[in-house]
């Protein structure tokens, strides 16, 4: 997936976060994230990550750290349609490889 397929509507995740009271740190803290990385998020800048999927991984646990829809904060731009929802192994996959217990086949 290109950067240039989707769209993170990051004033969402802000105006959210202020809904709460909380500040870039309190939200940067929980989810042991730097605030610059927050700030990223909420302003869609392309950089404050090392890539794209990971960028997309911490949107994601914002945006559930949030409580917010996630297809209505990320959309695809060529598939309206399409859900970036990834199911848990996938993420797994990514981030432990395939030497995870989860990853293992049966």
């Amino acid at each position: 997936m290109s950067n240039d397929s989707i769209i993170i509507h990051g004033h969402l995740l802000k105006e959210a976060r202020e809904d709460l009271n909380l500040s870039v740190e309190d939200v940067a803290r929980q989810l042991t994230l730097n605030s610059k990385h927050i700030i990223s998020m909420e302003e869609n800048k392309k950089d404050g990550f090392v890539s794209t999927s990971i960028k997309l991984i911490s949107v994601r646990k914002y945006i559930a750290f949030l409580e917010l829809d996630i297809d209505s904060v990320i959309e695809h731009k060529k598939n309206k349609t399409k859900s970036l929802l990834l199911p848990d192994t996938e993420i797994d996959k990514f981030l432990y490889g395939a030497k995870h217990p989860a990853n293992k086949k049966v």
